[in-house]
């Protein structure tokens, strides 16, 4: 009644193999699970991580098949023919001709999870397909439901964190020195980060914008010019253009201690602190100069120092104000205050900048500015030395109203 030769036996042998349920009547539970599926005939396939080989199909002849379709153990279904009169395709094994019935195979007996296999008997099966972010063979398994998973290369990122595909996350490093991820307007790709005119502390004209193009900084309301201040694409008024509302070089006792300028000491130890006029003149500033001198302080005194005050200048509410000055005061610690005042002589408001520390050289301190309050009817300029048993020297005093 049977057909089958020695050779044939060893092909049955194999195909019962594939599919033991059909041939052996063996419940798939009742089988040793697969951990590996065969891709192609490499023997190292079973070392080998999803994904790191390509899948060679198989013919028929490979599989021992002579008729009905079945998987090339790939992902495609081949036809191996059909068998001759009398004959039912897989009744001598899956896909191979014989007398008798065959009993179909399913996709849970053949351990598929997806995509199309061969029943066994000739006809093929569809497995379905895998949920997302899955796909079927995905990890070059054949039938199987895996995710490979992105890498940052094969993403074209090189910065940041982004998400592999699978449901993880990838962390792409980060930008090298002068580049920022996704300033190319690509997420997570460096990029030349261009600067800011608001970042450079630029308000005109034109700069380089660090990545080879420019920008544009805009203009200057007349009388203000472009670097008129002298600080390059910074819009100021020239001293000739818009000349100081004060003005003091301490030149002559009539700007210093005349014409209502008032100065204290507070906690003094001894009496021989001061502000005077001095020939310690600034470059520019004339012959003359202002000093400050300390003594030891009390402790536990608020507000410790040496005080020198400009009379009262008239000040319109809500306009800017900037206050030019030099100093040279050997490190030690001191200020410059710009505080405003009500009709009624009440501080209301002010501004304090911090003198630029030297080695006892002049030098022009930081300008500093501030917008006078609505209801500001004065503004002052005081000086304020503030380390004990210690001298300051103070020149070349402007106050500008800013044109508007």
């Amino acid at each position: 009644m049977s057909r089958l030769r020695p050779a044939a036996v060893v092909v049955l042998a194999l195909a019962c193999a594939a599919l033991a349920s059909s041939c052996l009547g063996v419940d798939a539970a009742d089988s040793e699970p697969t951990t590996k599926k065969d891709a192609g005939g490499n023997p190292d396939a079973a070392g080998l991580a999803d994904g790191s080989w390509a899948c060679s199909p198989k013919s028929c002849k490979d599989l021992g098949a002579n008729c009905g379709a079945t998987s090339d153990g790939c992902d495609k279904v081949i036809e191996c023919g059909t068998c001759a009169s009398g004959e039912t395709c897989g009744a001598a094994g899956p896909n191979f001709c014989g007398v008798g019935a065959c009993t179909p195979t399913s996709c849970a007996a053949a351990g598929a999870e997806c995509g199309l296999i061969g029943d066994g008997c000739g006809k093929s099966l569809d497995c379905g397909g895998c949920p997302s972010p899955k796909a079927c063979g995905a990890g070059g398994q054949p039938n199987q439901c895996s995710c490979v998973a992105a890498t940052c290369a094969s993403l074209g990122k090189d910065c940041g964190t982004v998400s592999d595909g699978c449901g993880g996350s990838l962390s792409c490093g980060a930008c090298p020195a002068g580049k920022k991820c996704g300033a190319g307007g690509t997420p997570n790709v460096c990029a030349c980060e261009p600067t800011t005119c608001a970042a450079q502390g630029k308000n005109c004209g034109a700069l380089p914008d660090g990545c080879g193009g420019s920008l544009d900084c805009g203009t200057c309301k007349a009388p203000k010019t472009c670097g008129g201040l002298g600080t390059a694409n910074v819009c100021g008024c020239s001293p000739v253009d818009c000349p100081p509302i004060y003005k003091n070089s301490f030149e002559a006792t009539s700007d210093f201690p005349a014409g209502g300028w008032q100065s204290w000491q507070n906690c003094p130890t001894d009496g021989t602190w001061s502000a005077s006029r001095e020939q310690y003149p600034a470059p520019g500033g004339g012959s003359w100069g202002l000093r400050l001198h300390t003594t030891g302080f009390v402790g536990g005194c608020q507000y410790p120092g040496v005080y020198a005050q400009t009379p009262p200048i008239s000040a319109l509410p809500g306009r800017q104000y900037r206050v030019t000055s030099w100093s040279r005061n050997a490190s030690n610690i001191g200020q410059t205050a710009l505080i405003f005042y009500d009709a009624a002589d009440q501080q209301i408001d002010a501004q304090f900048g911090a003198w630029t520390p030297d080695s006892w050289a002049w030098s022009a301190d930081p300008p500093l500015t501030g917008t006078s309050p609505a209801n500001a009817k004065w503004l002052r300029i005081r000086y304020a030395l503030q380390s004990p048993s210690e001298y300051a020297d103070l020149d070349l005093l402007e106050v500008h109203l800013e044109p508007l």
